[in-house]
């Protein structure tokens, strides 16, 4: 199976954060992009799922390393679009593609290791479902097969993937990498992990 993308969720508010993390710098460079660019030795399509208050700025370096699609916008501001939206969203477009596997990562998870996502991307190629897990918790990237995205296409709202991930029953690999469960919150976090 050759046709494996990744999809990256950055749409989120980022409220705890208190400004726009996905532009918070790690190094030089904007988290949002410092992520992507993790993802880019995989040599895979890289999809990013963001709102429509993505910098213009920003969503043009993402552009340079993937296709990125921006979530509608909403009737009702209160309304706001969550993570089940952002998936839904990303798993359809993989569709669309033509993929025949994807790599769900979260913009805000900018320190997996490429070791860790080259084992992922490989055990990927012959489980129709993976998970990596860090002393007994699952984190990010997780993939699935084709045969699973109608499982993820019609969520909505904050309900994330993993009760469907859950019912398809993925195959844990475990890891000795803690950047599949570290995100970042606050700027405390960034600080602390940078």
């Amino acid at each position: 199976m050759n046709n494996t993308g990744v999809i990256i969720l950055a749409a989120g508010r980022g409220e705890r954060f208190g400004s726009d993390k996905r532009e918070a710098l790690i190094g030089d460079t904007p988290m949002l992009l410092h992520t992507v660019q993790q993802y880019a030795p995989l040599a895979t399509p890289i999809l990013v799922v963001a709102s429509p208050t993505l910098s213009a700025g920003l969503r043009q370096q993402v552009q340079q390393w993937a296709e990125v699609i921006v979530l509608p916008e909403r009737a009702h501001p209160d309304q706001a679009a969550g993570m089940g939206d952002s998936l839904a969203l990303g798993v359809q477009q993989a569709h669309s593609n033509g993929w025949d596997a994807a790599l769900i990562a979260l913009g805000d998870m900018p320190w997996v290791r490429h070791g860790t996502l080259n084992q992922i991307n490989r055990a990927l190629q012959t489980n129709r479902a993976v998970v990596p897990v860090f002393n007994g918790r699952w984190g990010h990237p997780v993939g699935f097969q084709r045969d699973h995205f109608a499982a993820f296409e019609s969520l909505q709202g904050e309900r994330g993937g993993r009760a469907s991930l859950t019912g398809i029953a993925p195959r844990e690999i475990p890891v000795t990498d803690p950047g599949v469960i570290l995100d970042v919150d606050t700027p405390d976090q960034l600080n602390l992990h940078h």
